[in-house]
């Protein structure tokens, strides 16, 4: 049943989205590419966050957000130029932590038959691969991606997890929907 609410509750807020023009009209927990990370949290609250901060090759750091304040999601993860004074958003990402790949291939499938009712426009890719921070190959990425003109790109995805990087790094599986911007998708993309 939880399932369930999860999914009707994701694919009624991608209702929001048929209005979008543009990925930095869209909205994860409020937040959209562009905005500075600044706009959603004060000095104190980035520090803090920052200490669990994750960077890629020296270019982008994320910064993960896990509150009680969040509404549909159980983190938000920004993006964003580690050198940037400014802390730009490139990417957001809204992650529910999920018991078992079906319930999140369903939940993918769902959100993505949403995206496809909704931007029959869009190019879109359906993938599986072997996610970059295993370096035994053996934690797996189920992603469908759908790409604007612009290059932008929503990605849908399921993260598997395998028990040994699960217990080494607490890192949990998960259902992730993110807006990335050109530069960060294509970035992301280098790295696999």
């Amino acid at each position: 049943m939880r399932i369930f609410i999860t999914a009707l509750i994701l694919i009624i807020s991608l209702q929001s989205w048929t209005k979008a023009d543009d990925i930095r009209d869209f909205e994860i927990e409020g937040v959209s590419i562009g905005d500075s990370l600044m706009d959603h949290m004060s000095i104190k609250q980035f520090n803090i966050f920052k200490k669990r901060e994750y960077e890629y090759v020296h270019t982008f750091a994320t910064i993960t957000v896990k509150n009680e304040n969040l509404n549909l999601y159980s983190a938000v993860r920004a993006y964003y130029k580690i050198k940037d004074k400014n802390k730009i958003i490139h990417a957001v990402e809204g992650t529910t932590f999920i018991s078992n790949m079906s319930e999140c291939n369903n939940l993918m499938n769902k959100v993505a038959n949403e995206i496809d009712e909704t931007y029959k426009n869009l190019k879109s890719d359906k993938d599986t691969f072997n996610h970059w921070a295993d370096k035994s190959n053996k934690s797996k990425v189920h992603q469908i991606d759908y790409e604007f003109n612009s290059g932008d790109v929503i990605a849908v995805q399921c993260v598997d997890w395998t028990k040994k990087i699960t217990d080494e790094n607490g890192w949990k599986d998960s259902f992730r929907v993110t807006l990335f911007d050109k530069e960060t998708a294509e970035f992301l993309r280098s790295l696999n």
